[in-house]
């Protein structure tokens, strides 16, 4: 196995890259990596080192001075939502109906004034990444124009401080849609879905790139919760490692990424959805992982090969090499183009010497699947491994295989 692996290595060296050049190396466009919301000096300590923001939610009403301070000192800063600074909700329909305050509340520039005046120590780009302005205003009945005459406000205050607004992706396909046109970042959610193979999805982000301006750059939110709504698609508690990395995959990708914010680090009670500071110990390792290669510059490299198959089991190996010691996943596919069906997802995570010697991180990085007895049924079954979540297959992929019942 060791001489086999020596040999696939040594060619695929040559074949894909015979002359390797550091300034060649794709770049690493996002540069910052956070979560929401992250408060306490004891969550700060965990993230600290592999995040450099945390996102708060703003309220006129409020002082940010002391979370503000805590992030700072934990080497962090803060992006404030200011939704609740400007904006009222519609008693009759507070998510889907909001204004700007006035008639019978505080007026907005009121509110504005006396928030700044209570945080004014703490709103300079030492501390503060970025102002989000408002979030999913199209959801909540708010025009682009009351949003970049928002927006005009805080850059009059505060012009060295870059302007944020975001929107679920269901939103940028509305004909009626449009990109406030002087926000700095713009940002884009969706959860539940596979970034990578989610159509919808990308044709979001494609519509969303040619109505906003050139020089705005984008924010993308990493689905780093689980609720019943995961479930519902498919997508397991213990799966929320692979559907990061696809995530981290995908907006690594972009050229015009910036920032990706992760939702939530608390528990989001809505959906019954369990935030990313308690999910599994392997989940919050892949987002250390993220967050450590960013900031190293490193952008995903897949490498991997589909070794073996009989009639009752498959094996090879898979890795990312911009987080060469974090396992990733593989999708196991049975069938042809157009009529085939996913079988599993296999995390490749088995340690193996051969590997270690080859220089494949810790080793950690093969995977066995055991084939369904359905495949067991005398005829010709192609089966292709992709890795998780992208439309990308492992060398030698794919084999034909056939079994008697």
């Amino acid at each position: 196995m060791k001489s086999k692996l020596t040999a696939i290595l040594a060619l695929t060296v040559v074949l894909l890259c015979p002359h390797v050049n550091r300034s060649q190396q794709p770049q690493q466009p996002i540069k910052h990596f956070g979560y929401l919301t992250v408060t306490t000096d004891a969550d700060l300590s965990r993230v600290r080192s592999y995040t450099d923001f945390t996102y708060l939610d703003g309220d006129y009403s409020q002082s940010i001075y002391n979370t503000a301070t805590r992030v700072r000192n934990n080497g962090m800063r803060v992006v404030v939502d200011l939704g609740k600074v400007f904006w009222c909700p519609d008693t009759a329909n507070p998510f889907g109906s909001w204004h700007l305050c006035g008639y019978s509340e505080v007026d907005f520039m009121t509110r504005w004034n006396n928030w700044t005046a209570m945080n004014a120590s703490v709103l300079n780009s030492d501390y503060v990444l970025a102002f989000s302005v408002i979030t999913e205003p199209s959801l909540r009945g708010i025009s682009s124009l009351e949003v970049e005459y928002v927006i005009n406000l805080v850059k009059q205050r505060y012009p060295q401080i870059p302007t944020m607004v975001a929107e679920s992706y269901i939103s940028v396909d509305q004909p009626s849609f449009q990109v406030p046109r002087n926000s700095d970042w713009v940002g884009v959610a969706a959860y539940y879905i596979h970034p990578n193979l989610d159509y919808a999805f990308k044709e979001s982000v494609r519509l969303l790139k040619l109505k906003k301006q050139s020089w705005q750059r984008l924010v993308y939110t990493l689905d780093g919760f689980h609720g019943f709504p995961h479930d519902q698609a498919g997508i397991l508690l213990n799966d929320m490692d692979t559907i990061a990395q696809e995530w981290y995959t995908y907006v690594s990708n972009d050229p015009e990424a910036i920032l990706v914010g992760v939702f939530s680090w608390l528990d989001v009670p809505d959906v019954s959805g369990t935030g990313s500071k308690n999910l599994p110990q392997h989940v919050l390792d892949k987002h250390v992982a993220i967050g450590s290669a960013i900031f190293a510059g490193r952008t995903p490299g897949y490498q991997g090969f589909f070794e073996t198959i009989n009639c009752q089991s498959l094996g090879g190996w898979a890795w990312d090499s911009s987080e060469p010691n974090t396992p990733i996943s593989v999708d196991v596919y049975e069938g042809v183009q157009r009529s085939f069906h996913k079988i599993a997802t296999v995390r490749a995570n088995q340690f193996r010497s051969d590997l270690v010697t080859a220089g494949i991180g810790n080793g950690q990085h093969g995977f066995t699947f055991n084939l369904p007895a359905i495949l067991h049924d005398g005829q010709s079954h192609l089966i292709t491994i992709d890795y998780s979540g992208l439309d990308q297959q492992l060398s030698l992929s794919p084999q034909t295989i056939t079994c008697s019942p």
